[in-house]
């Protein structure tokens, strides 16, 4: 079963990577004209996908941990993360919505807390989801962000770096490191078991569900008391107020409170457990394997993504074009090309090019 259960888990690393792509493509031309279905529709990707794998990455960690010599597992794993810090770092200078840097702290944070007992991710999981809303209570959400642009002003000094790491980063360190202790948790449980697959599909699509209801519930409910209870205030303070309101209470990935990491986690679960279940299906074989295939090298892809596509856009204009039919039109073509990719490299090599060179330096 082991072939078979990482085979699901290439193929979910795969959809992570689609919606990623879509995403950060959309934000880099800022593709918000066009289909109001599409422009909704991709919306709803935004942080789902990196949630699926920062998801994805806890459980790699914890099938990684359970076998071999603690340490040396605990070894590798830290000279990853410092590995991928470096590399995400260098990457900041020409994309500043990196997630590899942060990936590798949460390596380096996932070393010193392997092989513990699951109860254990799944209580940090929520006290980094808790915590972080007096943190975002307390201080200034929007402190150095352009979000015309999505500009992070003094990202390369200590203080801004370190504030966008830990708290108002596009993945700050709290709470998104609970998604990777739910996935070193879910790692930790027997998917070999289709009990397990139909859990992750229903417990999925009914965190989503509780999140989006509760979010659209209570949201109605406190901007229907405001008329009675701020009656007498300006029309701005109305305004930061409502949306000091869908900040707290909204779905949105930015800034990432409760309802949010409900949200991402079910998407996780769902797209994992959906993963599985088109994996036993046989008569699909043909069609998975290259999607599988290109899932073993999402790290090389999600680096050739930015410095063959993104870049381009960013700085010599390639496309000057803000229609989201666009946009996703570049998505599918990269994928297309990824796979095509991919699944020939794979003839010659068994990991990708970035994959491979960290293997080389960290072991």
């Amino acid at each position: 079963m082991k072939q078979k259960r990482m085979e699901a888990l290439d193929l979910a690393r795969f959809f992570a990577l689609v919606g990623m792509i879509i995403v950060n493509f959309k934000l880099e031309v800022l593709a918000y004209s066009g289909s109001k279905f599409l422009v909704d529709l991709t919306e709803h990707l935004d942080g789902k996908s990196a949630a699926l794998f920062v998801v994805l990455a806890g459980m790699g960690i914890s099938l990684m941990g359970r076998a071999g010599d603690h340490k040396q597992k605990q070894l590798i794993l830290i000279k990853r993360g410092l590995f991928l810090f470096c590399f995400g770092f260098i990457n900041c200078f020409i994309y500043n919505g990196d997630i590899l840097h942060v990936y590798g702290v949460f390596l380096i944070i996932a070393a010193l807390m392997l092989n513990k007992e699951g109860y254990i991710y799944i209580f940090l999981a929520i006290i980094l989801t808790i915590l972080y809303v007096p943190i975002f209570t307390v201080y200034d959400y929007d402190t150095a962000w352009n979000w015309q642009n999505f500009n992070y002003v003094d990202f390369f000094t200590l203080k801004g770096f370190l504030r966008n790491l830990f708290y108002n980063g596009f993945f700050p360190v709290i709470p998104w490191l609970g998604f990777l202790f739910v996935g070193m948790w879910l790692g930790g449980q027997d998917l070999s078991k289709k009990k397990l697959h139909y859990f992750l599909i229903i417990s999925g699509v009914t965190l989503m569900a509780i999140a989006f209801t509760s979010s659209h519930f209570i949201l109605s409910y406190m901007i229907n008391l405001l008329p009675e209870s701020v009656n007498l205030i300006n029309s701005q303070v109305k305004t930061d107020t409502i949306s000091l309101m869908h900040d707290l209470f909204g779905t949105d990935s930015i800034p990432p409170l409760p309802i949010y990491i409900l949200i991402g986690t079910g998407f996780a679960f769902l797209s994992i457990g959906i993963a599985f279940c088109l994996e036993a299906f046989e008569k699909l074989r043909t069609i998975l394997r290259p999607l599988e295939i290109t899932g073993r090298q999402t790290l090389s892809l999600y680096v050739a993504h930015i410095i063959f596509v993104i870049v381009p856009l960013k700085y010599f204009e390639i496309l000057d074009h803000d229609r989201i039919e666009i946009s996703l039109m570049v998505s599918f073509t990269f994928v297309i090309i990824a796979i095509i990719y991919a699944n020939l490299w794979a003839k010659k090599y068994k990991r990708g090019p970035v994959e491979m060179l960290m293997r080389r330096i960290t072991g």
